[in-house]
């Protein structure tokens, strides 16, 4: 009888431990007593799947796979303070320059005389609803050429939207704008190929060694372009591009900071 308890007791432990060990393994028991089987499946549970909230912060595996992000989610930022080793906006041509202020903000100039203009790249051709945000300035304000934030929104091949700021100009016969007056075209692009000119709006006069908050909003057929805080252009096309990548170009003497594009659900 005593060998008869032992040899239960050694059977006994022997199965606790095959228990615990696959039950780390998340495998189920068989071949010991009824007693551990029944145990384990009352106490076997399944880990429930959490929804993410509202707050939860998107996962790379979020981003890669779907094109529409968080409300307010930050796509791109960028504002030069570690110069152009590590930006995350593409920045090809050796014209561009990281410059300095007298108050230590850093920025990024056209600073090639000898070409038309220059462009960064930016963002997925996938990219759906967004805002994009720049700050500008005309450092060398010269009425004697133009000087231009050439903005190319929702560029999915050929087709975009652009919007082209002339910070001072000289005179422009074709709509009457003067060289004291800043101005912006809003224009189309269809994959076709087919350019349309939208329209023109005058802006505030410039004001020399002054930044200029830029904001354009893209959200489905709603097309709105803030310049200095105010709403200059507030459009809505039926045929619009869906999705699309950004450019932007500048001549000779524009600056840009503060590069925030945002997305909007």
């Amino acid at each position: 009888m005593e060998f008869a308890v032992k040899s239960y007791n050694v059977r006994r432990i022997h199965c606790i431990g095959v228990y615990l060990l696959l039950l780390a393994s998340q495998l189920s028991i068989s071949g010991c007593y009824p007693l551990m089987t029944e145990t384990l499946s009352s106490n076997q549970t399944t880990t429930p799947e959490v929804s993410p909230t509202a707050n939860d912060e998107p996962t790379l595996a979020t981003i890669q796979t779907s094109t529409t992000f968080p409300q307010d989610y930050i796509l791109i930022e960028e504002g030069f303070e570690t110069g152009l080793e590590n930006t995350s906006i593409d920045v090809e041509a050796p014209g561009w320059q990281v410059q300095e202020d007298e108050h230590g903000n850093h920025f990024l100039c056209n600073t090639d005389k000898d070409k038309l203009e220059m462009s960064l790249s930016v963002g997925e051709e996938d990219w759906g609803n967004y805002q994009i945000r720049i700050d500008a300035i005309d450092k060398k304000f010269d009425f004697s050429g133009p000087a231009f934030l050439h903005i190319e929104v929702r560029r999915k091949g050929i087709a975009t939207y652009s919007f082209t700021v002339y910070f001072v100009s000289y005179q422009n016969s074709t709509f009457a704008f003067t060289n004291e007056a800043s101005h912006v075209y809003f224009s189309k692009t269809e994959m076709s190929g087919e350019f349309i000119r939208i329209l023109e709006k005058s802006l505030e006069p410039p004001t020399e060694n002054h930044w200029y908050p830029v904001v354009v909003n893209l959200n489905d057929g709603d097309i709105t372009f803030y310049w200095n805080d105010e709403l200059v252009i507030d459009h809505n096309d039926d045929h619009y591009i869906p999705e699309g990548s950004i450019r932007i170009s500048t001549n000779y003497g524009v600056c840009l900071d503060n590069i925030r594009i945002t997305a909007i659900e």
